[in-house]
Parts: structure tokens; sequence; C-alpha cells
């Protein structure tokens, strides 16, 4: 039970040939998280523990979708309860929730479809990440997914190729279609190179302007610089709460570019999102107007 931090499921007690009169006298002090799944201990679950004692449910079952996700830390809107899980099978889906003494609740669906979409990250069975964003396709609005295409993209944590061979494998799979649509939308746009996705809604401007898209989080005179136009030697900073911080570092920062024939803007993050001729003027080299 330590490799699984105090959890262990009933059918692991039958694997290892006890009786339910055993389990039944060895467990009066374990806390019920689902039906057949048991904790030792009394502190409260850990966010691993409520992942992993999801999966001891049944053989076969493996974290899924909105759970997935919040594990490799791509941004999700919604609160990750109830946990989700997925098997393989046609029967449905089934909600538990934590009540009659139980410690957590779980969404469960079965699949016809799962294959060898699945992987073990942490001790944990679970949906590959590319399986798990095919699935959100569906539920997600279109700013949801959108996000969350840019985030497992940026974070690292997949890859065009790896979400173009999931939505060629699952065709008939009603999230594939709007995947191949994030696919070709971002296909331009260097996801890969950014910092945060403040960056890449940058680039989506000036990709919709019809600008060359500059360079990226790229070396200039010694240190870093977001966008970057060689052609023009400009440079735009999209500034985020650490530059109001630590303002004397943005001005070595602008010092170098300048001394080496740049001319520097800066704009802060949130007018990648709402103030789009910002930004477009700041790529251009142009300097704020001043308020009336």
């Amino acid at each position: 039970m330590e490799r699984q931090r105090g959890l262990v499921g009933r059918q692991q007690l039958y694997d290892l040939a006890l009786t339910d009169a055993e389990i039944d006298w060895i467990r009066p002090d374990w806390r019920d998280v689902h039906a057949a799944v048991y904790l030792s201990g009394h502190a409260p679950l850990t966010e691993w523990q409520r992942w992993f004692a999801a999966t001891l449910t049944e053989t076969e079952t493996y974290l899924a979708r909105w759970s997935v996700a919040a594990y490799h830390g791509i941004h999700v809107e919604r609160p990750d309860h109830p946990i989700h899980i997925v098997r393989h099978g046609s029967s449905g889906r089934r909600r538990t929730r934590a009540t009659d003494g139980r410690l957590d609740c779980f969404d469960l669906r079965y699949s016809k479809v799962l294959g060898e979409d699945h992987e073990i990250n942490d001790e944990i069975p679970m949906t590959t990440l590319p399986r798990a964003i095919l699935d959100l396709c569906m539920p997600t609005s279109f700013r949801q997914r959108d996000r969350m295409f840019r985030d497992a993209i940026r974070l690292r944590r997949t890859t065009r190729e790896e979400l173009k061979a999931i939505a060629d494998a699952h065709r008939g799979h009603r999230g594939a279609g709007r995947l191949r649509e994030l696919l070709g939308k971002y296909e331009a746009i260097p996801i890969e190179r950014t910092r945060s996705d403040a960056e890449v809604e940058g680039l989506v401007v000036l990709e919709r302007a019809g600008l060359e898209l500059p360079s990226v989080n790229v070396p200039v005179a010694g240190f870093e610089a977001d966008f970057v136009d060689f052609k023009n030697m400009r440079i735009l900073e999209l500034d985020g709460k650490q530059s109001h911080q630590f303002p004397e570092r943005d001005e070595e920062r602008n010092a170098a570019w300048r001394a080496a024939g740049f001319t520097v803007q800066r704009r802060p993050t949130d007018d990648a999102y709402d103030d789009e001729a910002s930004v477009l003027r700041g790529m251009a080299g142009e300097d704020e107007p001043e308020a009336a």
C-alpha cells in the first residue's frame, strides 16, 4: 500500500487470495473512497490519491478527459469534480456522488474505441493526452478547446504530430473534426516557441492582420526578446505583472537592444486579448498615442 499511498482496491485484495471475511476483518479503520476502494489513515485525500483511487474501482479503468488535462497542467475552466475515468465497453455513463460515507466521486464513461490510447504516468493508468484532448473537443466551448490546444502545445505536453495522428486514427469520433480545425488554425503559429498564452494570442493578432510573423523568444544583444522583427530592427515585448516588480531589468534590456539598433516597444499582456490595435502599433514600432 505504500506505493499506492495508502490506497487499495478490494479486487487487489482478492488477487492476494483474501476472502471477504478476511478483508472485512482487516479494514475496520480504513475509509471508503469509493465502493470497494479503501484508504488507510485520516489525512485529506491528495489530488494524486483522488486520481489513482478512481482507477481502482474496477480493472482496466483509466483516468480520462478533464482529469488527464488537469494532471498534465493543461488549462481547464471547470473544477475537476468529479474525477473522470473511462473503461472499455458500451454501457454508457455512470456517475457517483460522495455520499454514504464515501470520500470521493467519479464520472465514468465506456468506450468501444479506446484501443491502445492509454499509458501509465506516475503509477496512474490514464488515457494519453492526445486522446483526452480528442474526447474534450466535443463537450467544450470553442474558447475552452482553443486554450486547451494552445496550452498542450506550448507546455510541450504533446505535439501537433501526435494530435494529428489521433484525429486521423479516429475519423469517426465526433471531436476529430474540431481537432483538425485547431490544427489548421494554428498551422503557421510557432506555439512551441512561446512562453505564455498571451504570446500565442499576440501572434494570432499579427497573423490575422496579414503581417509576417516575427521571431519569437530569441536572443538579441545578450537578452531574450519576445517578438523580434530583424528585417525592420524592431522588438515588441509583452509585459506581465513581473515586469512591474523589476523595472530596472526592463530598462537594462531596452538599453542593450537600442544600442544594437533596435526600436523597442512594450505592451501589457492584456493588450493581446483586449486591444489588437495596440499590439499592431507596437510591432510597427509606434509609440502609444497620448491620452487627450
